[in-house]
């Protein structure tokens, strides 16, 4: 719920996917992103 609050704020207006899910063990933010 939160990260697709995250998502929508930081990623959406920048044309840009920052934000990783990695299973097992959470998200985490691309170093190029």
């Amino acid at each position: 719920m939160y990260v697709g609050y995250l998502r929508k704020k930081i990623d959406h207006p920048f044309g840009r996917n920052a934000i990783e899910t990695v299973r097992g063990a959470g998200y985490r933010l691309a170093a190029d992103g």
